[in-house]
């Protein structure tokens, strides 16, 4: 049985992060580690141009959300309580993505990327974030207060 990218990078982010198949269609589970991972991907492909390169989405994400509201989020998981359980998860994710052939791992690594932003929509405007009545344009409703508050 072929499974499709889509399929395996969602199963690499619920295998990394603990989340039940069920819980993860249902969107029943605690979505913070999947926003730190995020925002911490993103952050991190900014670093190198060849990341860049490679992950065009990334850069998309990066023109979309101002980077110091990427970077308060990056803050945000350093500073959490579950901090080493958040670093361990990355640290699967990471070993999950590398167990697949090179020239897969790129593409799993945007569709994780791509997925994650879906919850994070899913989570701010619903299942029909990406239909034309929903007033998702991206980002999360977080971003959206935070770009006002500071340009003030």
């Amino acid at each position: 049985m072929s499974y499709s990218n889509r399929e395996v990078a969602e199963s690499i982010i619920q295998n990394s992060f603990g989340i039940h198949p069920l819980a993860w269609e249902n969107d029943n589970f605690d979505i913070e580690p999947i926003e730190y991972n995020f925002f911490t991907e993103i952050y991190e492909i900014s670093l190198s141009e060849d990341d860049l390169r490679k992950h065009p989405e990334a850069k998309n994400f990066l023109e979309l959300f101002p980077l110091d509201f990427i970077m308060l989020k990056v803050g945000e998981a350093k500073k959490s309580n579950n901090y080493s359980d958040f670093a361990l998860c990355r640290m699967k994710y990471f070993s999950l993505i590398n167990q697949h052939p090179e020239e897969n791992q790129t593409h799993l690594r945007r569709g994780a990327i791509y997925r994650m932003h879906c919850a994070l929509m899913k989570r701010d405007f619903g299942a029909r974030f990406d239909s034309l009545s929903s007033d998702c344009r991206g980002l999360t409703k977080e971003a959206e207060d935070f770009i006002p508050s500071r340009d003030q």
